[in-house]
């Protein structure tokens, strides 16, 4: 639909009088990474974004370029940031086809919330974060009082929920799946409800109209049992259908927990030539594609395989390379017996003569050779493991005797093999 001309001068919002008459509203739309409202205002057709993706839009050039082309028909595109603007409202940022600079900002000027409530001749409507869905927004007009919307966060919770549905109530997996729900839905809520509350702190209710308020979510009085939720993970990382690879997917990049609960806590790239991952690399066997390798961000077209020792997924392009999911804890009783040093890469000998990636915290990767975090990392997870061999560094880890974190930071040859003996020496000095 092309854009129509408006009837009269072209003149900056913020610099316009204020309409006298409510200006005729117009739809709702769904664009990319937000949601319009449409209004037919005397300087044009204005449409007004509320992006529903926390991401500062303002001077994003490709996403401005997009909206403009969804809404060719508006002469002024408006869109509603996440902080506060020039008079303590919602920060308002306008794009003008037809003035301003196009060549300087994706957006021509930023205006107040006032003036936009001056050019639509009425209160905006304003829609809190994590209210803004299509479902919660279509068939709005301005004659209807406030709705109870419920709040959507982000993260998709279709595969999450089911997956719930399709087990029986009150096994782990069931009630791990829920709580994680339940939880990213009253995270939302709550966002949605300091949204409001911040707004009306600083705007005066006669000069913001809310269109929602977020429906109340339960939440429970006690957390569900750490193990509870451990066991219910791990059982969805035996599934192999795609809802428990998305579900997986999910949990590592929102949970609260997952870097406590899931068993892996890094990803690891070791090639067929690196020193010291030959007897690794020919232990591997192939295995099932579970949901386990959501951890790896499933790896595409890659042979599926295990590591019978530590029951670790591993997917092999084909070529060089092997992209491991590396444990956060050795399950073995055997003690440490000593280390072996190669680029960028750490191997653990137990004294049964097993070889293992040496275990990662989920924050830093370990390494050695420099002055840095990864060698105090790794002074860390070795001080731990050589106190105990079951240990899940990921947990939390002591602080490092000062000369096991020098002993690490030294720029060994690669091959470099530290025994039991010299690491405790370390750990004394």
């Amino acid at each position: 639909m092309p854009f129509r001309k408006p009837a009269l001068k072209p003149i900056r919002l913020d610099k316009a009088a204020p309409a006298t008459e409510p200006q005729p509203f117009l739809k709702t739309v769904e664009v990319d990474s937000g949601i319009a409202q449409t209004w037919e205002a005397a300087h044009g057709p204005i449409a007004v974004i509320f992006p529903n993706v926390i991401q500062n839009f303002t001077l994003h050039r490709r996403q401005w370029q997009t909206w403009l082309a969804e809404l060719d028909w508006c002469r002024i595109v408006v869109l509603v940031g996440n902080d506060r603007g020039i008079d303590g409202g919602p920060s308002v940022f306008v794009h003008d086809r037809q003035g301003g600079d196009p060549g300087k900002h994706p957006f021509h000027y930023e205006m107040s919330w006032a003036d936009l409530n001056g050019a639509l001749g009425q209160l905006a409507p304003y829609w809190a974060t994590y209210l803004r869905t299509m479902p919660g927004m279509a068939g709005w007009s301005p004659a209807e009082p406030e709705r109870t919307v419920a709040a959507a966060p982000e993260v998709d919770l279709g595969p999450i929920l089911r997956l719930a549905a399709r087990h029986a109530l009150d096994t782990a997996l069931q009630q791990a799946l829920m709580s994680f729900a339940q939880s990213q839905l009253a995270d939302a809520a709550k966002v949605a409800t300091q949204d409001i509350e911040f707004h009306r702190e600083h705007r005066d209710d006669t000069d913001i109209r809310f269109a929602a308020v977020p429906a109340a979510v339960a939440v429970p009085d006690e957390p569900l049992d750490p193990a509870v939720v451990r066991a219910g993970w791990l059982s969805v990382l035996d599934l192999a259908d795609d809802d428990a690879h998305a579900a997986v997917a999910t949990f590592s990049a929102f949970g609260k927990q997952s870097k406590t609960v899931l068993p892996a806590s890094t990803i690891a790239r070791v090639h067929t030539d690196d020193g010291g991952a030959g007897e690794w690399i020919a232990r591997l066997r192939p295995t099932q594609r579970t949901a386990k390798f959501a951890l790896l961000d499933g790896a595409p077209g890659h042979a599926a395989l295990i590591d019978p020792v530590t029951e670790a997924v591993v997917a092999f392009d084909g070529d060089d390379t092997y992209i491991a999911a590396v444990p956060s804890r050795l399950a073995t009783a055997s003690p440490l017996a000593s280390v072996e040093l190669q680029p960028d890469r750490v191997w653990i000998r137990t004294e049964d003569g097993t070889t293992y990636l040496c275990p990662e915290t989920s924050a830093v990767d370990v390494n050695w050779g420099y002055s840095g975090t990864g060698p105090r990392v790794l002074a860390q997870v070795l001080h731990a493991l050589l106190e105990d061999i079951n240990i899940d560094v990921a947990v939390g880890l002591a602080v490092p005797p000062a000369g096991l974190v020098e002993l690490c930071k030294r720029p060994w040859e690669p091959g470099t093999v530290l025994t039991r003996k010299e690491l405790e020496e370390a750990q004394r000095a």
